[in-house]
């Protein structure tokens, strides 16, 4: 403040501002670049592939369940992944016979380690705690 009062009282007039340089952008080096390992890309699932695959496990339905039994997520035409039965690092093909239409999140969740069926039945036999058990855990303990 009091540079820019003396300035007005002098008279002078405050020198110009200098252009910011273009900086080029730093080049982000990783460990798989350094190490000179190529990253290899999944191809992706063509639409028509994908559209074969909903028509043939949900039929000519809009919607419906994710096949993974204990999961209530709904699907729909748009927001379905399609999954695959034998992952592919299994050794399992991307035909329509080994693709299922499932939610993103299972999809997610078993990655490469699970089949759909095994997916299905890990979590299965957990027992669901009710809606009162889960308000009231920190008044009441359960004999879990």
């Amino acid at each position: 403040m009091l540079l820019r009062s003396r300035r007005v009282l002098d008279g002078s007039k405050p020198e110009p501002r200098k252009p910011y340089k273009k900086m080029p952008p730093k080049r982000l080096t990783t460990i798989k670049s350094v190490k000179g390992i190529k990253h290899q890309t999944k191809a992706t699932i063509p639409k028509a592939l994908r559209e074969q695959v909903w028509i043939k496990t949900m039929g000519h339905r809009f919607e419906g369940k994710c096949p993974v039994t204990w999961c209530a997520n709904q699907i729909n035409v748009f927001n379905f992944q399609s999954g695959h039965c034998i992952p592919e690092s299994k050794g399992g093909a991307t035909t329509i016979d080994n693709l299922v239409p499932i939610c993103d999140r299972c999809n997610a969740s078993m990655s490469n380690q699970y089949t759909v069926d095994e997916w299905s039945t890990a979590f299965q036999g957990r027992p669901s705690r009710s809606f009162l058990q889960r308000l009231c855990c920190c008044f009441f303990q359960s004999n879990r």
